[in-house]
């Protein structure tokens, strides 16, 4: 999950798992000193499914060990093992990718491309309020198949995927940036603020200045535990 992505995380009580956060620019800096080609990997949001029972006990599942083995051993030479770690674990986790892509059908390489194809142009225009049928032309597909094709993948219509990414960057900017609600409609093309205010609540629920103050609260520190 690369810097700036608005995401969260959800976990049963039954999870067995890896959580690895490290700063983007360090890591960028890892690979173009030791494998520039995984620059682009490293700044593409990814979900690669892997079997568990396939998993365990291989190469992967023992970086993930030996990185946080590193992270809290606090031995000599920790941060030239744990980036080494860090980059073969990239390079693993690039390899199964590129493997799963590779014994992919050819209508599910398609489908894939399609798929990446038009979340580019989501992340391109999510500033501007597009049409259906705009996007569905730069694909070079019909608006019904572009819509066929967001239901397979993402569960909803083409116009829901396009208000989804809408709101994505309409809450980065509530919650990172300190333009007002009117300069934010405008920046996601909304000519009327209140439209654009209407808009965000039916999405999510809250006014942009209620989502705002939330995203706020969240972002300070606890106080409990200091010293009065």
């Amino acid at each position: 999950m690369p810097a700036r992505s608005v995401h969260g995380f959800h976990f049963r009580s039954d999870i067995d798992g890896h959580v690895i956060t490290a700063a983007q620019s360090a890591l960028e800096s890892l690979a173009m000193t030791a494998a520039p080609e995984l620059l682009e990997f490293i700044r593409t949001p990814t979900v690669l499914s892997i079997d568990p029972d396939v998993e365990r006990g291989t190469p992967l599942d023992i970086l993930f060990q030996s990185i946080g083995h590193e992270a809290e051993s606090h031995e000599r030479w920790q941060f030239t093992a744990g980036a080494a770690l860090t980059i073969a674990l990239f390079v693993k986790i690039g390899r199964l990718s590129e493997s799963a892509r590779l014994s992919a059908s050819s209508e599910q390489r398609t489908m894939a491309a399609r798929i990446e194809r038009f979340r580019a142009l989501l992340d391109r225009h999510c500033r501007e309020r597009r049409p259906v049928a705009s996007y569905a032309d730069e694909m070079g597909v019909s608006t019904g198949q572009l819509s066929r094709i967001c239901r397979a993948t993402f569960g909803v219509s083409a116009i829901e995927a396009i208000d989804a990414r809408s709101i994505h960057e309409a809450k980065r900017l509530l919650g990172y940036s300190t333009l007002s609600v009117k300069q934010i409609a405008s920046e996601l093309g909304f000519q009327d603020e209140a439209y654009f205010g209407r808009f965000f609540r039916k999405q999510t629920g809250l006014r942009p200045t209620e989502y705002r103050s939330a995203a706020h609260d969240r972002s300070l520190p606890s106080k409990k535990g200091r010293a009065g």
